[in-house]
């Protein structure tokens, strides 16, 4: 009777430590399977491995950058900090740690995670960056989650969760679209998926009076403001792109849910073309101005025989031409 209790409690054991080394640590999750590490739920969404910044720019000569989408739940009752150092990319003998500083680069594709703290009881999704070099692009990665170490005489064990990656390569620019004035620019294959742009009409600046209503104690009345050009901190000398646009972003698209306001979209990802030169511009739109969008461009734009808005999310480009 003995013997067998102790099989019995040997095989429960056994058992034991063999589910829970298979179906608890160790286990491989894939894309779309929600896994609980800490006081989070954790979902990866999504993953994409390139070398461009949102607006299509190459970041850094010769790096390569893995980047994960994470829907994350705090189940906690007080705000939590998500543990990154744990979360550690396995490439050959090497590991990696994400590179949080390079988030700000992805935000068409999630909110930037700095490692600020996530509120109790909510959820958020969020980019989590790694850095690689160019002989460490693959097809598949593994990403190993350290959920605790157990120590036991004369042995240390890690135990993990394993994400399997298997990133979308974006590393070029795959299209350009051109538009004319009042054509509806549909930006469906970038990450802002169904999100739609419209450009009215433009002016050309220095100055520009706007009216708007100001109202107090139910008492409202009209007031005339400007917007001045002026020059920039490297003095180039700048004028006002005054945009007649009507913009719908995606309900759906990762951007519009964590974004504060319209505005953000205009800053992100708008730029001026002209006579073949592209610059940045700086949005410079009240508040207060309704259904028109300030943007300040260089002053060269007013001379341009052709001119050009660029809207560029990540490998998409869409144009308008203003002056041809």
């Amino acid at each position: 009777f003995i013997f067998t209790c102790l099989a019995v409690i040997a095989f429960l054991i056994i058992a034991t430590t063999l589910y829970m080394h298979f179906n608890v640590y160790n286990k491989t999750y894939s894309e779309n399977k929600t896994f609980s590490h800490s006081a989070f739920n954790i979902n990866m969404m999504d993953s994409i491995l390139t070398n461009m910044d949102h607006n299509g720019n190459k970041i850094t000569k010769d790096k390569y950058y893995l980047v994960l989408k994470l829907n994350i739940t705090n189940n906690s009752i007080s705000k939590m900090k998500l543990d990154v150092t744990n979360f550690r990319l396995q490439i050959g003998d090497d590991y990696l740690v994400p590179t949080l500083d390079r988030s700000d680069y992805f935000i068409d594709y999630a909110a930037p995670y700095h490692g600020e703290f996530i509120k109790k009881n909510t959820s958020a999704t969020y980019n989590i960056v790694y850095e690689l070099t160019k002989k460490q692009i693959k097809n598949s990665y593994d990403l190993k989650i350290l959920e605790n170490i157990e120590y036991k005489v004369g042995d240390i064990t890690a135990h993990y969760k394993i994400l399997n990656v298997k990133p979308t390569r974006i590393l070029e620019k795959s299209e350009v679209k051109e538009y004319k004035l009042t054509e509806e620019i549909n930006l469906n294959g970038s990450f802002l998926e169904n999100s739609k742009t419209k450009i009215n009409s433009y002016e050309i600046k220095d100055n520009y009076i706007y009216e708007y209503e100001s109202c107090y104690n139910n008492t409202c009345r009209k007031i005339n403001d400007v917007v001045s050009s002026g020059y920039t901190t490297s003095k180039v000398k700048t004028t006002l792109l005054i945009l007649d646009v009507k913009t719908t972003l995606d309900k759906n698209a990762t951007y519009t849910q964590y974004i504060k306001s319209i505005n953000n979209y205009y800053e992100n990802f708008f730029t001026v073309e002209y006579d073949g030169i592209e610059s940045s511009t700086k949005n410079v739109t009240p508040s207060n101005l309704k259904n028109k969008i300030v943007l300040q461009t260089p002053a060269k734009i007013k001379d341009s025989s052709k001119l050009k808005l660029v809207i560029t999310i990540r490998d998409k480009t869409y144009k308008v031409n203003l002056k041809c």
